[in-house]
């Protein structure tokens, strides 16, 4: 497991033990390993660009990056998220059907944008983000609270959105991962 993913897993387990003694830290939860997936992304990313992996097998390069910086400069970019940019980016990189494309080209990727929106009404709490929130992840319904949201579970699924969430986010930082 590489550094990157056992901080991810660390952020995870750290909540979890948070979420099962009081429910009112799901919000924070969900916040706090939505940002931290996004910084593994951005990381394993870069580092798959620029040969900085133990296994690069996972992922064949189109483009060759000296280091962090070269990559930056080159791109613009210093934050990848899992955005349409950032699956453009990916497309453009490397070779088709790697790892990190399969997560931007799964049905899972439409329900973590829907989580995103979530994530930006929990960051910005503007109407503009309410207003996403209510389109994208509520599908139009009437808003419920995202500590309500996040404990809601959809007809015939076991799991809560919440865990729904961070399944997810295992799932796909196990098999991005280079390690």
């Amino acid at each position: 497991m590489s550094e990157k993913r056992e901080e991810l897993m660390n952020e995870i387990t750290k909540w979890q033990t948070k979420i099962s003694e009081d429910e009112i830290f799901l919000e924070l939860a969900f916040f706090k390993v939505f940002v931290k997936f996004e910084n593994f992304l951005t990381d394993i990313i870069i580092d798959y660009a620029t040969g900085a992996v133990s296994n690069p097998s996972k992922v064949e390069r189109r483009l060759n990056f000296v280091d962090r910086e070269h990559f930056k400069r080159t791109t613009s970019l210093n934050y990848l998220d899992t955005s349409e940019k950032t699956r453009t980016l990916v497309d453009q990189l490397f070779i088709d059907d790697n790892k990190i494309s399969f997560f931007f080209n799964s049905s899972d990727n439409e329900f973590f944008e829907k989580m995103k929106a979530l994530r930006n009404y929990i960051a910005h709490e503007s109407f503009e983000s309410r207003n996403k929130y209510i389109k994208k992840t509520l599908n139009n319904r009437e808003f419920i609270a995202p500590n309500d949201f996040l404990k809601s579970k959809n007809r015939g699924d076991r799991d809560s959105m919440y865990t729904k969430f961070v399944n997810i986010v295992v799932t796909y930082a196990v098999s991005i991962d280079f390690d």
